[in-house]
């Protein structure tokens, strides 16, 4: 099940948790007592108090860790929020962070803020433009012709769901000598 999906509402708080942490190796009776001792220490077992779902708190403990930060480490990410929010929002979305750092949500914060600091390291003025192909986003129409010509590309998913990157030998030396990162920023969109 899909903690995800728009009926979520529907199941109850087990199946809800089963479904987002199935492949941590404890069951939904575990997560439950665990989840229910946390509400018990914070005070939310109370009559008539409101239940956190997990995944709307963790969500808010990486909005809150994000604004801790120093600004140093969280300036690009800022600064792209305030001119592209749904860029942010598409292109690096705070559930896939918090599921791959185990709803750390202070390892997703420092992960989400790199991202964009890399991002912005790389490709500049255009690092809060999209990441697609058209010429007009982060990559520029020289480095996408190197897509269209073959000497970079994504194949098929091999048999454990990984991307496989391929790069042409032939072309690889001829095409890549490199002034403005090229390599780097093919690599990064990759």
């Amino acid at each position: 099940m899909n903690p995800r999906s728009e009926d979520y509402r529907s199941i109850n708080d087990s199946e809800l948790i089963e479904a987002m942490f199935a492949g941590c190796g404890y069951n939904s009776l575990e997560l439950n007592e665990s989840i229910e001792a946390e509400r018990d220490v914070l005070g939310l077992t109370r009559k008539g108090a409101t239940v956190i779902k997990p995944e709307s708190a963790a969500i808010q403990g990486l909005i809150d860790a994000i604004a801790v930060l120093p600004n140093e480490q969280r300036a690009a990410y800022d600064q792209a929020v305030l001119t592209a929010p749904r860029l942010v929002e598409m292109e690096t979305p705070s559930d896939k962070y918090l599921r791959a750092c185990e709803y750390d949500f202070w390892a997703a914060a420092k992960k989400l803020c790199a991202y964009w600091q890399y991002r912005l390291e790389i490709f500049g003025s255009r690092y809060n433009l999209p990441m697609d192909l058209s010429g007009e986003g982060a990559l520029i129409e020289e480095e996408v012709d190197l897509f269209k010509r073959g000497v970079a590309f994504v194949g098929p998913v091999d048999g454990f769901g990984r991307a496989v990157f391929t790069f042409e030998r032939e072309n690889f030396e001829a095409d890549w000598i490199d002034p403005g990162d090229v390599k780097l920023k093919v690599i990064f969109y990759m």
